[in-house]
């Protein structure tokens, strides 16, 4: 059984414009791994990928997306 209290009902993942461009920005140059993988995390989330998919993806956990 999963314990789902830490989870929020509905999230809006939508990212403006210029939001996404640094987004983009980061995931293709940003020196720190900590801050690609981030990145690559909110934009899989911006294109509508559940969070417990980029969790999968990226090899982290649920709460990490989260």
């Amino acid at each position: 059984m999963c314990d789902t209290r830490w989870m929020p009902k509905s999230l809006d993942f939508t990212l403006t414009e210029s939001d996404l461009e640094i987004v983009v920005r980061a995931v293709k140059s940003d020196k720190r791994p900590e801050v690609r993988q981030r990145a690559m995390g909110l934009r899989l989330l911006h294109e509508e990928q559940a969070p417990k998919e980029v969790a999968e993806i990226m090899a982290v956990s649920q709460p990490t997306v989260y």
